[in-house]
């Protein structure tokens, strides 16, 4: 009964209690709705510093297998330095294909993860019996060559596009409309 709060309380007292506890309310919930913004900025915060690594590791990764590739079909045309350019490449590959696997949260990343490290491995068995060999038909080339290929249709198509698909344009306009959010909301609570 208002009447009954009002000879209780007096007007004044009750719009006092009223607005208090409307702005205790309305506080409240831009404290709630700041708490959610800096949960969701935060991860799109986190996902940009895991991508940006993941995807150059994964352009990296493309790039040595190439270089590999080309490397051994240049020894078996008598380019010896070649052969010192090739172990070069697999050293780096290596390196590069443990920072990915480190890099790597979810199953299907470790599954590419996976996948490459099977990939690379046969194409690096391939170039080195051919290499060691020194002498190779075109059928072993051809095999090799299909092989390496292989791996990076797949760097290209499959590992790369998931090291960058996190962090896009889009997703970096959500972000700084996110910020924005923030700043007016906190504002908001301010006033």
């Amino acid at each position: 009964n208002p009447k009954l709060w009002s000879r209780i309380f007096g007007t004044r007292r009750l719009l006092w209690l009223g607005f208090g506890v409307l702005t205790l309310v309305i506080v409240s919930i831009g404290f709630i709705a700041i708490v959610r913004i800096r949960s969701v900025a935060s991860s799109f915060e986190k996902q940009i510093k895991v991508a940006k690594p993941r995807s150059a590791t994964a352009r990296e990764l493309e790039l040595n297998v190439l270089d590999y590739s080309l490397g051994v079909h240049q020894y078996l045309r008598g380019d010896d330095l070649a052969r010192q350019r090739t172990a070069k490449y697999a050293a780096n590959l290596a390196l590069q294909l443990d920072g990915y696997t480190a890099l790597a949260e979810t199953a299907r990343q470790r599954e590419l993860a996976g996948r490459l490290r099977t990939g690379w491995r046969e194409v690096y068995a391939l170039g080195e019996a051919l290499m060691a060999a020194r002498t190779a038909n075109r059928e072993e080339v051809a095999r090799f060559t299909e092989t390496a290929v292989r791996l990076e249709r797949f760097l290209d198509t499959e590992l790369q596009p998931d090291a960058e698909i996190i962090f896009n344009p889009l997703s970096a306009e959500t972000h700084g409309s996110l910020q924005k959010t923030e700043i007016v909301t906190l504002s908001l609570l301010f006033l």
